[in-house]
């Protein structure tokens, strides 16, 4: 059976895990808001009377 250090660690390893996993996903999902703006300024006409 594992003693309570060796569980704890676990735990621990899990919990990092889990936050930088999650921590990941959520600039991934920013990036893409980004990536997405700038798409669609770059795909509006252009306009000579915007000068």
């Amino acid at each position: 059976m594992v003693d309570k250090v060796t569980m704890i660690n676990l735990v621990w390893t899990a919990l990092i895990g889990a936050m930088l996993a999650t921590s990941i996903g959520f600039h991934m999902n920013e990036d893409q808001k980004t990536a997405s703006n700038f798409r669609s300024s770059i795909s509006q006409p252009y306009h000579s009377a915007s000068r």
